[in-house]
């Protein structure tokens, strides 16, 4: 199953909670992600960075990878486990990650769901971990960029409808004001833009090691990815911006 056709199942029956948790009992769906264009756009200017974000990817990617033939879970603590899967956490984050969106807000949602998955796996039929995890983690958050878009949407609608109300005797202000409440209301989730260019997200998964086994240095990224000498540490430190900033517009009107 593609990540766009399981991000629309999730949006559609976020309200069923049960039809989603049967979906995925039965079917157990294995996300494919799109093999994109490593695209960007240049270097992004960021006033507000918060080193903690920095910090963080730094201090997880020293930790245990969860290998991809390792079958005998039972023989790990929870813990243990939990650490071994805190990358993937992030590397999803940084896939899934919308403008507007916080990504420590959404590593810790997906922690969240790291921890409770683990628990179900216990009782579940499965024997693949590592997707059963990417599942759940994915689901999470999904349904939290979409109810924070809601949220916001809410909190702007409120403010454009009290300003219609204002302006109620200004034909022309109404007019204009009409179409920016329409347009909000029909926002939504698959409209918002992805934060981080195809490259970016590359360039810091290979260089904490995220989604594999080892970390990259600058100049084997650069090599790998025939990249220009000192490009390389351009993407990464765009990226990493973008992951590390704060406050931004979850959608422009």
């Amino acid at each position: 199953m593609r990540l766009r056709e399981y991000e629309e199942f999730i949006l559609e029956n976020f309200e069923k909670k049960i039809e989603i948790e049967n979906f995925i009992n039965e079917n157990m769906p294995f996300i494919e992600f799109d093999k994109e264009e490593l695209s960007y756009a240049g270097n992004v200017e960021i006033k507000h960075i918060e080193r903690s974000t920095l910090e963080y990817l730094e201090e997880i990617s020293k930790l245990p990878y969860l290998e991809e033939d390792l079958s005998d879970y039972e023989t790990i603590d929870t813990e243990t486990l939990i650490s071994m899967n805190l990358r993937l956490v992030s590397f999803l984050g940084m896939k899934l990650l919308k403008e507007g969106i916080d990504f420590m807000d959404l590593v810790q949602e997906g922690t969240i769901a790291l921890i409770e998955g683990i628990e179900k796996f216990k009782n579940s039929p499965y024997i693949d971990l590592k997707k059963f995890l990417e599942v759940e983690i994915l689901k999470r958050m999904i349904l939290n960029i979409n109810e924070s878009l809601e949220s916001k949407k809410s909190e702007i609608l409120c403010f454009f409808q009290g300003k219609a109300e204002e302006f109620e005797n200004n034909d022309e202000v109404l007019e204009e004001l009409q179409k920016k409440i329409t347009e909000i209301k029909n926002k939504n989730y698959h409209e918002l833009e992805n934060t981080l260019f195809p490259l970016e997200v590359e360039v810091i998964n290979s260089y904490y090691g995220l989604d594999r086994k080892k970390s990259f240095s600058i100049f084997e990224i650069e090599k790998e990815l025939e990249l220009e000498k000192e490009k390389g540490e351009e993407i990464f430190q765009s990226g990493i911006n973008k992951l590390s900033r704060f406050g931004s517009e979850l959608f422009r009107i």
